[in-house]
């Protein structure tokens, strides 16, 4: 339920930036979604899980996540830089 809700607010927050990006005519960002998929030994309550170690988890699968995307950007195969708001989906 936590997923569907924060997933949800998320695409509303991302589809008025786009809206907003989409008037301004030659300005150009990239949002890079990238979807948190180390989940699987995370509890329900995983929300108000704030202990170091699971903090630790998904930080290293952050920085992990970041890595991979930007070896894909640096070698051609991630297209952004087009005008207004681009959000390229991706798998961390």
């Amino acid at each position: 339920m936590q997923d569907l809700i924060f997933a949800a607010q998320s695409r509303r927050t991302i589809a008025r930036w786009q809206a907003a990006y989409d008037q301004h005519g030659e300005s150009r960002l990239a949002l890079l979604r990238v979807a948190y998929t180390e989940q699987d030994d995370e509890v329900a309550g995983k929300a108000l899980d704030f202990s170091g170690s699971t903090i630790e988890q998904r930080w290293a699968a952050g920085r992990a996540a970041g890595r991979r995307i930007a070896a894909r950007i640096q070698a051609g195969a991630v297209a952004i830089g087009a005008p207004g708001l681009n959000v390229v989906d991706l798998e961390g």
